[in-house]
C-alpha cells in the first residue's frame, strides 16, 4: 500500500508541476547541484532572462557567441543533457523520503 501511495503522490507532483512537456525545469536544478555528475553535456552560452515583470516575465534568450546582440549578456553554462535514469533515481529517492522535522 505504501509504494501504490507513493507512485499516486509522484503522478500527482509531476502532472500538477510539469506541464505540457514534462520538465521538471527547478527539480532538474536541485538535483544537479546535489550530484552535478548527472549533467552529461553543456554548451557556453550568451544569456538573456526578462525580468520585466510583463507578460514574457522569465522567458529566456541564449545566444552563440557569433550571434549574440551588443548588448551586455552573461555567459552561462547551459545543461543541454542529463543521465535520465540517474536523475529519475534522484528525484524519486527525494521525493519519497520522509519530510524533514523543523529544528525548534
Amino acid at each position: 500500500m505504501i509504494f501504490r501511495d507513493l507512485e499516486t503522490r509522484l503522478r500527482s507532483y509531476i502532472a500538477k508541476y510539469s506541464g505540457e512537456r514534462y520538465y521538471l525545469w527547478d527539480e532538474l536544478a536541485a538535483c544537479a547541484w546535489l550530484d552535478p555528475g548527472i549533467i552529461t553535456k553543456e554548451r557556453l552560452l550568451y544569456m538573456d532572462v526578462d525580468l520585466s515583470h510583463g507578460p514574457s516575465y522569465g522567458q529566456t534568450l541564449t545566444w552563440a557567441e557569433k550571434l549574440k546582440p551588443v548588448t551586455d549578456l552573461q555567459l552561462v553554462h547551459a545543461q543541454v543533457d542529463l543521465d535520465l535514469a540517474r536523475f529519475t533515481k534522484i528525484f524519486v529517492d527525494l521525493m519519497s523520503a520522509p519530510p524533514l522535522r523543523a529544528i525548534p
